[in-house]
């Protein structure tokens, strides 16, 4: 056992865990009157996890205030159970305000079974009356967290009391907000992406930095989408009819419902005649949603007070960040104009696109970026399809939605892989040959017309010297099984490095484009083998 000097060394060290044997010695240090010293004793006592707690009732008697707060602290972060929950509810009935508010923290931390206990008590001890501002502001934030219903009779005057304190009133419009939520919750709620709005509303539709074009052109295709403009990341155009049309966009990574006006504040624009509209229409049940800042960062103290002024103008509209059906992102313009623009995403919609997908392996292709490869790759009826890196089966299933082909093939050299993408293309019902094989070796038994793959090149892939003497092997390669006219459609992450070993190859790059993969850049290529004296490079 450490001695009293020892104990106070010791407990300045972040990593220092004490035993049973210093527990009498660190309740001692609790009546210390350097602030910092009973601080960094808590913290040392909820090392010892659930032991403290017969450790703490025994003392609690002969603990002096100081050392009261501080043990319902230590035993508050660390356990829930019955007996920590009674030494808090004792607590609740001391004499010292101090240890009441510690008590009162400590049981809004309390869940299942024990939290009704919690709620009563904690109502029960404020209709008692007397309480302090301090106690009252430790009370309503507990009762917040515990989603107390039966405490909104008490909170309401409060949150209403701004001029004679600001603090609390804000604690209190902060905990009947999230009690209305939690029961809220409760009450379930869904999207209806069947429905139709009344009049056209803006989309826009994310994607991979670099896949505009391609996104645009799939837009175009499935037709009354436009205008459709584009910029870094995101194509808009116009939803007419219902909601689910816009999984149409097989190579978008998400949509949303866009509503802009030149200046204003947020709250205005959630709670405007536009915003109405779009979560009326949809929504079936209560309407939750979520704040989230283009700009990054939590802005905690902005959300809440965006959730008070919502709550004040559309009481139907709950903030809840948990469980919300929609995630409003707010755009706030960097020009004098002042310019805010939200966009409503639907988080609460499945995403039917690639259901198909039931098993999945480390580096395999995203299905969007699976989809921008068969897309630009061009579609030919009777096609012989080969997909050297076949991971789990992605490309080689959106090859076969978009058009009958005469056969598929995938290789790997990982058995798991090929076992999932056997499972993908089951779920799918697309046949396939898969076969455990080298990408730089395996022989086609038919003229191979187009190559779609994404090649080995993740965060989680090594990118070294062998991985491109690897790509250079396949290039080289896929140009012999290639039939004449035949497409290489890839991603290739050493652009300078496979471009050299492409010019000594009957392979003519049809187009370039980099695209943003999430951490790192490859470039998309599509090639056709024709004679040397044809090749070409086009960039768009």
């Amino acid at each position: 056992m450490k001695s009293p000097s020892e104990l106070k060394t010791a407990i300045q060290s972040p990593g220092f865990t004490p035993s049973l044997r210093d527990a009498v010695g660190l309740l001692a240090l609790l009546s210390d009157p350097d602030v910092l010293v009973r601080s960094a004793v808590e913290k040392s006592l909820a090392r010892l996890g659930e032991a403290l707690v017969p450790i703490a009732c025994a003392q609690w008697e002969n603990a002096p205030t100081p050392a009261r707060v501080h043990l319902v602290r230590a035993v508050g972060r660390i356990t829930q159970t019955d007996e920590a929950v009674a030494l808090f509810l004792r607590a609740l009935e001391d004499a010292s305000s101090q240890v009441r508010r510690s008590a009162a923290r400590a049981l809004g931390k309390v869940r299942g079974d024990a939290a009704p206990k919690a709620e009563h008590a904690l109502v029960a001890a404020w209709k008692k009356g007397d309480l302090s501002p301090e106690e009252q502001r430790a009370f309503a934030s507990a009762l917040g967290t515990l989603g107390a219903e039966s405490a909104l009779e008490l909170l309401a005057p409060l949150a209403k009391g701004a001029e004679s304190d600001p603090e609390l009133a804000r604690i209190a419009g902060r905990a009947r907000l999230m009690i209305e939520r939690t029961h809220v919750r409760e009450a379930g709620g869904s999207l209806d992406p069947t429905l139709a709005p009344p009049s056209p509303i803006p989309i826009v539709f994310h994607v991979r930095r670099g896949l505009e074009p391609v996104l645009q052109d799939e837009l175009e295709a499935a037709g009354d989408w436009g205008p459709l403009t584009a910029g870094e990341g995101w194509v808009r155009g116009t939803l007419r009819g219902p909601l689910e049309r816009a999984f149409v966009a097989r190579t978008a990574l998400s949509f949303a419902l866009r509503i802009e006006k030149p200046s204003g504040k947020v709250a205005d624009l959630l709670t405007s005649e536009d915003a109405r509209s779009i979560f009326t229409t949809w929504t079936r049940g209560p309407i939750r949603y979520r704040l989230a800042f283009a700009e990054g960062g939590h802005r905690r103290a902005q959300v809440w007070q965006i959730a008070r002024e919502v709550s004040e103008r559309w009481p139907e509209l709950i903030n809840d960040p948990t469980a919300s059906l929609w995630e409003v992102r707010v755009y706030e313009a960097r020009d004098s104009a002042g310019s805010l623009r939200l966009e409503l995403c639907p988080r609460g919609l499945d995403d039917p696109r690639f259901s198909y997908r039931v098993r999945d392996v480390p580096a395999a292709s995203h299905p969007t970026i699976a989809a921008a490869l068969v897309r630009v790759a061009g579609i030919r009826d009777g096609d012989v399809v080969w997909d050297p890196f076949v991971g789990s089966g992605m490309e080689l299933i959106e090859r076969a939605r978009l058009g009958p082909c005469e056969a598929l093939f995938g290789t790997d050299l990982a058995s798991k892989a090929l076992e999932a993408a056997r499972a993908n293309l089951d779920s799918a019902r697309v046949s396939a040959t898969l076969s455990l094989a080298d990408a730089t070796r395996f022989a086609p038994p038919k003229p191979v017309t187009l190559i779609v793959t994404n090649p080995p090149m993740g965060l989680r892939v090594a990118r070294t010297k062998e991985l491109g003497t690897m790509l250079e092997q396949f290039l080289e390669h896929a140009a012999e099984v290639l039939a004449p006219g035949g497409r290489l459609t890839w991603l290739t992450p050493f652009p300078d490095r496979t471009r050299r070993a492409i010019r000594a190859l009957p392979l003519d790059v049809q187009l370039a484009r980099e695209v943003d993969m999430g951490g790192f850049w490859a470039t998309l290529e599509v090639l056709q083998k024709q004679k040397p004296a044809s090749r070409r490079i086009v960039h768009r």
